[in-house]
């Protein structure tokens, strides 16, 4: 049974059964599945050359480029433990999960040295020529379902970061609940264009269960993408509402050299209802939604493509509003006040120098559940916006914008937004004799929080309505934003 194995047995298992097949395609780069767990396993040698021993945890700051895959398995391979860094973050988030996590290692993309730093800090390039001195032979560290597979950072509902521990164990649940749920085909050719080291990566084991290929593209351009779903025949992928929003903006009404795709996941954050009718209509049954956390990767709710398509049959689109219902492998129910709740074997098992989670993991989303089981949010009770597939907390954003002496307050909310689906705004009273520029504002948050996290506009007014306790009231600034409930000073 797959969670009851650990991700290096499984990874050995693939590469017997399907070793002469192509596992990997990276640019021009094509692997077999036998070639491929050779570099697995000569890169899990490498790290544990340097001294590191089971357990302890290796950062990633690597894009989805060529040797990710080697670095991923390959320190999963050793009974090492996994730390993605944040690929959009700032070095202050970096530097967080790097010495809350313990880590000892840090594998880093070429021109990131000035980013990371720990006790072993390495480029990819460099690891892949110490590797190249291991043996590829077999030959596996001893790894258990109960070792401890990566530590995943998210957020609390103060913004405050905290990292989920996942074992073997519930992350190949995860595993798991995604060929049961996802609408995965045997043999898929899988487009990745999410970060592997985050939501996207939790397809990579299901592709290669089947005897597929991952084909891995290092950043998401429509064109690109278009090109490669033609050329490279694929057959399914994961993408956030943003890029499907683009993809569907490039390929305007002539989405022939797409056909292929048979499944297109979408996740993160729901779509717009019109939009989403109009990826159905350019390309065909083929969606399936799926909402999840750090502590549930992509594992909470699903919307099914039978279900997509029964919206479209009957003309009840309220369900393509909706986040579905719950994935096969979880519990779900609603607290007093209508937050949904999750348990199940794939489900984290604490937070790193923190709690147990014992029981129902809250969600911080508040629904309501309809007659059919769907599940349709109604708030969040986390300060938390979802900008083009990424999570932006308000609360860091707005103590970054804090530091510069011409901020006297400051709130930063989500703004509806076609293309982001929210956009990050930042509303700001500002030392009116400062002479200070969105833009610099911008740049300011930028640095400590990294360029996706920066607000996409800054408005300045005179004062923040509040709270009877002194605190800027952000419903009412949300509330009052469309209408000028305030008077704002643009620059």
């Amino acid at each position: 049974m797959i969670p009851s194995s650990s991700t290096g047995e499984l990874v050995e298992r693939c590469a017997l059964r399907y070793g002469g097949q192509i596992a990997v395609v990276c640019g021009e780069r094509r692997l077999t599945y036998r070639a491929q767990l050779a570099r697995i396993r000569q890169t899990g040698r490498a790290l544990l050359s340097l001294g590191l021993r089971r357990g302890d945890r290796v950062a990633l700051l690597m894009a989805n480029g060529p040797r990710l895959l080697d670095v991923y398995f390959g320190l999963l391979w050793a009974g090492l433990a996994v730390v993605p860094l944040d690929p959009v973050g700032g070095r202050r988030d970096h530097a967080f999960r790097i010495r809350d996590s313990g880590a000892r290692a840090v594998v880093h993309d070429s021109g990131q040295d000035g980013q990371v730093a720990a006790e072993h800090t390495l480029d990819a390039e460099h690891l892949a020529r110490l590797a190249d001195r291991e043996a590829t032979g077999p030959g596996r560290p001893e790894t258990g379902p109960d070792d401890l597979y990566g530590i995943f950072y998210t957020a609390d509902a103060e913004g405050r970061a905290r990292g989920a521990v996942h074992t073997h164990a519930t992350y190949l649940w995860a595993v798991l609940g995604h060929l049961l749920d996802a609408g995965l085909g045997e043999c898929d050719r899988f487009a990745h264009v999410a970060p592997i080291t985050h939501a996207g990566g939790v397809f990579v084991l299901p592709t290669w269960l089947r005897g597929g290929t991952n084909v891995l593209l290092e950043r998401f351009d429509p064109e690109l993408f278009a090109h490669t779903v033609e050329t490279e025949r694929i057959t399914a992928t994961m993408v956030v509402p943003t890029m499907l929003n683009l993809l569907l903006d490039h390929v305007g009404g002539n989405a022939a050299g797409l056909r292929s795709l048979s499944t297109v996941v979408y996740g993160v954050a729901p779509m717009r209802r019109a939009r989403l009718l109009r990826a159905m209509e350019v390309f065909g049954p083929v969606l399936t939604g799926l909402h999840g956390l750090a502590e549930a990767p992509n594992q909470v709710t699903v919307l099914r493509k039978a279900e997509h398509a029964m919206a479209l049959r009957t003309g009840d689109h309220a369900i393509l509003s909706s986040l579905g219902r719950p994935v096969s492998l979880a519990g779900t129910r609603l607290a007093d006040d209508g937050e949904l709740l999750v348990r199940g074997p794939h489900v984290a098992r604490s937070y790193w120098n923190g709690d147990r989670l014992d029981g129902w993991l809250p969600t911080g989303d508040v629904v309501r559940e309809d007659e059919r089981g769907f599940l349709h949010q109604v708030d969040r009770k986390k300060d938390l916006i979802v900008s083009g597939g990424y999570h932006v907390y308000a609360r860091p954003v707005e103590a970054a914008l804090a530091t510069h002496p011409a901020v006297r307050e400051v709130v930063v909310i989500g703004v509806p937004d076609d293309k982001w689906g929210e956009a990050v705004t930042a509303v700001v009273v500002a030392d009116p004799a400062s002479g200070v520029t969105g833009a610099e504002l911008t740049a300011r948050a930028a640095e400590q929080v990294g360029r996706v996290r920066a607000p996409k506009a800054v408005e300045f007014v005179e004062s923040l309505p509040t709270l009877a306790s002194g605190l800027p009231d952000k419903a009412a600034v949300r509330a009052g934003r469309p209408v000028g409930g305030y008077p704002a000073r643009p620059r």
